[in-house]
């Protein structure tokens, strides 16, 4: 009921949302990147990692926790999946690093599938940008 409600403050419509409450940092990391494996990757639900045509790209800011390289490795796509993108003054993702390294990676045959955005950082509360 209260994501719901949340979901309805943010514009979203009652179908569109949906949501868990973690217990903390590492949970959450770990809930967002199977949330995205699942969505992007239906089978992988069935079938794991075995479920990816290609190799899968998780993007987070400079200033985003370990938690998201944990999360990636007990989901079982590796430390090397996760990019981190540069931060301004103020500690946001710089989204047109952001844009380039998305563009680099998908020369490279890699598929990007899940941006982090942080949410009031550690360090700074910094909240990422909306573009």
């Amino acid at each position: 009921m209260l994501i719901q409600e949340i979901g309805k403050k943010f514009g979203y419509e009652k179908p569109d949302i949906d949501g868990v409450f973690a217990t903390g940092w590492q949970e959450a990391h770990i809930t967002g990147v199977l949330a995205a494996l699942t969505q992007k990757y239906p089978a992988y639900i069935e079938d794991g990692v075995r479920a990816l045509r290609k190799a899968p790209v998780v993007y987070c800011s400079e200033a985003s926790r370990h938690a998201t390289i944990k999360a990636a490795k007990v989901c079982g796509l590796g430390r090397s999946s996760v990019k981190y993108i540069k931060v301004d003054a103020s500690q946001k993702m710089i989204s047109s690093e952001l844009e380039k390294q998305i563009e680099l990676d998908v020369a490279k045959g890699l598929e990007p599938f899940f941006v982090f955005a942080t949410m009031g950082t550690t360090g700074a509360g910094a909240i990422e940008p909306n573009k």
